[in-house]
């Protein structure tokens, strides 16, 4: 079981421009595919981009074990948030 599972979605901008940054930094490799786009494997985990906003599915966790075979203790969704006072914030569901 790997710790994280990021989920990026193509339809958000912010999603895929964390998604990019995060693949600079160089830690990752493509491993497999979902849905038929890569998968990256990082240390800590694996990214994931589904082609759908991240509001509107649920359980990617499990469709990517069903696919691929790989578990995750937790899934982190990349996503363009702003908070009511205008600061930095991180959403935690």
């Amino acid at each position: 079981m790997r710790d994280m599972l990021v989920i990026c979605s193509e339809k958000d901008p912010a999603s895929v421009n964390i998604r990019d940054r995060m693949l600079e930094l160089g830690a990752f490799q493509e491993s497999t595919t979902f849905e038929g786009r890569p998968v990256h494997e990082g240390h800590e985990g694996h990214i994931v981009t589904i082609g759908e906003e991240s509001l509107f599915r649920n359980n990617v966790d499990a469709e990517v074990y069903n696919a691929t075979g790989i578990k995750h203790k937790s899934v982190v969704y990349l996503s363009r948030h702003s908070s009511k006072t205008g600061h930095p914030s991180l959403t935690e569901i």
